[in-house]
């Protein structure tokens, strides 16, 4: 196959792996109805395998998880590692957004952990410190309060001096 030939095709396969991504219209002499369906179903199946992999993340945006996912599908290429890694960045992503959620948060600690012996996360909605560590028989995690809370104590009557 001739060179100018081999390039016209990579970039017509190029614009038909766009447009299945969502990013691109059809390319010319494609029924734009099957690419958008195909398009639509690739997505579902990436979105489907990250809620698998993942379940914190899912209930990180709640119910606008499917749209969130849809517009970081767009921007961001599948991984060739998989829904594990493609749920990671999806993470990092809301994290970004300020959408991740605590559960979301430990389990991206976990992730992320890799071969560090410790890691730390914080958790905003639990005003809290996940804690991650190794040891000889897997990975331990606990979280750690920030401030203690305590009721104020109204039954005793201030003292002359605190009025």
């Amino acid at each position: 196959m001739p060179a100018d030939d081999r390039a016209k095709l990579a970039e017509q396969q190029l614009a038909l792996v766009d447009a299945l991504a969502g990013r691109s219209p059809a390319p010319d002499g494609f029924d734009v109805q099957h690419i958008a369906t195909a398009a639509a179903s690739l997505l579902a199946k990436r979105r489907h395998g990250v809620e698998k992999t993942w379940p914190g993340l899912a209930a990180s945006p709640g119910e606008r998880f499917r749209t969130i996912f849809g517009d970081y599908a767009r921007i961001h290429a599948i991984p060739a590692d998989g829904p594990a890694a493609d749920g990671r960045l999806f993470a990092h992503y809301l994290r970004k957004l300020g959408l991740l959620s605590d559960s979301g948060r430990v389990q991206l600690l976990l992730a992320d952990m890799g071969r560090r012996p410790i890691a730390v996360a914080y958790l905003p909605a639990r005003v809290a410190l996940a804690v991650a560590f190794r040891t000889f028989g897997g990975t331990r995690r606990f979280t750690v309060p920030l401030f203690r809370t305590r009721r104020p104590d109204f039954s005793q009557p201030l003292s002359p001096a605190a009025k």
